[in-house]
């Protein structure tokens, strides 16, 4: 019988810096330094880009520091860069802020090159190491996504209803799909019909603060968790995929590993 070690992808996303949980974030960079990913998948809204929304401040928003938000999100992608051969960066809804604000304004569309993340946060990066998917899509109009596989791509997310899971199953048309954007963990599976297996939808929470000033004295269903997948080196499309909660800081990984940031 012949055991070969399969590829490691971590994917996670929803940090919201300058609001992102520090213990989240401990324990992935824990998993990352553990296990070496060859793929890490950033999937989008790794920035809050609260100076640039159109709506109003809630009571208790801290002023906004866009550089040092883009310094914080830099640092973070360095430390996962000494343990990952690749990451790839899903811009959001909250990234598109910038290019929806230099739409609006003259003097917005003049510093666009200097503030959007897409065109920011490349810079100086390795191009065999690092991709930057744009939230817009590219210029033919496909929608963004990333293929961690030929049959699992990555996405921000299309939906973020209660039932977002089944949403994405049913709109991902035959490929398995990665998501976050709706901050909670779920996952749906049905069996293909056109070949052998099931399509698999995975929404893998959130690494912000749980509870955000708007929503402040209200219930939220936000969880913390990443997801995790092993991908065959000689098939790539066959994987299997978790979703892997983190609390306090604590997770505990499918072969058994306990990881505290």
């Amino acid at each position: 019988m012949s055991v070969t070690k399969a590829k490691v992808v971590i994917a996670f996303g929803d940090s919201h810096i300058p609001n992102q949980s520090e213990s989240a974030l401990g324990a992935i960079r824990k998993v990352a330094e553990l296990l070496k990913p060859a793929d890490i998948c950033l999937m989008g809204d790794m920035l809050d880009c609260s100076a640039f929304s159109t709506h109003a401040p809630s009571p208790g928003d801290a002023p906004g520091d866009y550089e040092q938000d883009l310094r914080r999100c830099n640092a973070l992608i360095d430390s996962l860069q000494k343990h990952s051969a690749h990451i790839a960066y899903l811009c959001g809804n909250h990234e598109f802020r910038i290019a929806r604000f230099a739409a609006r304004a003259a003097e917005g569309a003049a510093a666009y090159n200097l503030l959007a993340p897409e065109k920011v946060i490349p810079r100086g990066r390795d191009k065999r190491r690092f991709k930057l998917i744009p939230y817009a899509g590219d210029d033919d109009g496909r929608y963004p996504h990333y293929a961690v596989t030929p049959n699992l791509v990555a996405v921000h997310g299309w939906s973020y209803a209660l039932a977002a899971s089944r949403r994405h199953l049913q709109m991902s048309q035959g490929r398995s799909v990665i998501f976050g954007h709706s901050h909670r963990q779920s996952s749906e599976s049905i069996q293909c019909l056109w070949r052998p297996g099931v399509v698999q939808a995975f929404n893998i929470g959130c690494t912000c603060k749980l509870v955000p000033t708007y929503n402040a004295g209200r219930v939220t269903e936000w969880s913390h968790a990443f997801g995790l997948f092993y991908i065959s080196r000689s098939d790539p499309t066959r994987w299997t995929g978790y979703i892997v909660p983190v609390t306090d800081g604590y997770c505990v990984l499918p072969d058994g590993k306990e990881v505290k940031a």
